[in-house]
């Protein structure tokens, strides 16, 4: 993929992207109009049309590619299994993008469920996080279930010094990720991914351990509440961990301990779940 490895950490690079795809096809319209207008200058503006309106489709395909890169990468986020990842070998390959260097990563890779193996992947690291990858420190990552050589690293988690997997606790040997904070995620990923999870998910339940309000609030204006639930999936192994998730205003009362909440779990990958609140 080279130079056209998207940016997985933020979106701003293929908007701008856009933005000055738009903004060299109407400078290019402006000097075709100009130069059908004037016979003096029109073949030295329909030269110059050509070249920006040539500019202007190549950025716009760099940019929907990037979106697609984007976005794929918050799907991975929202639904990957959690892993973590140590570094082998690096290089700059010598592309950098708003000074963000391009570095080739050869990773060792484990998870639960794929367990070790070795992937290379281009990511633009964020220039605070370059000292880290010489530090011999695991790297959160989200990995897609089917494909293993598809994964993205959590950078956002990396920066926080915490990683995705948690201890498990006795007689619960299968612990969601540490850093499930599903308010970080691209909100349009993080909607597509409760609405499949609500119509495709199997059907569990989840006992509050605790609840912590944080003052914050999601997307669609919700408080957010740091939770600790004991999940039970039929067929799984009972389950502990944390979440970080927009609660509907009307139902913050039934987050005392003890109460419960419906959920649904992907049946491909159990940690991989949702409150279901129209069924709580």
């Amino acid at each position: 993929m080279g130079m056209f490895a998207p940016i997985t950490w933020s979106g701003r690079a293929y908007k701008w992207m856009y933005f000055s795809a738009i903004l060299e096809l109407v400078l290019a319209g402006v000097f075709l109009v100009i130069g059908m207008g004037n016979p003096i200058v029109r073949g030295g503006f329909y030269l110059t049309a050509a070249i920006l309106g040539v500019l202007g489709v190549g950025l716009l395909l760099w940019a929907r590619r990037w979106a697609r890169g984007y976005h794929e990468a918050q799907r991975l986020k929202t639904s990957g299994v959690a892993g973590q990842a140590t570094i082998l070998g690096m290089r700059q390959t010598g592309v950098t993008l708003n000074e963000q260097p391009q570095i080739e990563l050869n990773l060792q890779v484990q998870t639960e469920m794929h367990g070790p193996y070795q992937v290379t992947v281009r990511e633009y690291v964020p220039l605070m996080l370059l000292g880290a990858l010489s530090s011999g420190r695991p790297l959160p990552v989200k990995v897609d279930p089917a494909d293993p050589q598809k994964l993205v690293i959590e950078w956002e988690s990396a920066m926080g010094g915490g990683m995705p997997m948690g201890g498990a606790m006795p007689g619960m040997p299968m612990t969601p990720p540490a850093s499930a904070d599903t308010t970080q995620y691209d909100p349009q990923a993080r909607t597509a991914e409760k609405e499949r999870l609500l119509s495709t998910g199997v059907a569990g339940r989840g006992t509050v351990v605790s609840a912590r309000a944080t003052g914050d609030t999601d997307s669609e204006g919700r408080p957010v509440y740091d939770l600790v639930l004991t999940i039970e999936i039929p067929g799984q192994q009972p389950m502990q961990g944390p979440a970080r998730t927009g609660v509907p205003a009307d139902r913050v009362d039934e987050l005392e301990a003890g109460d419960t909440v419906a959920i649904k779990s992907d049946p491909a990958n159990p940690t991989v779940m949702t409150i279901d609140w129209e069924s709580s």
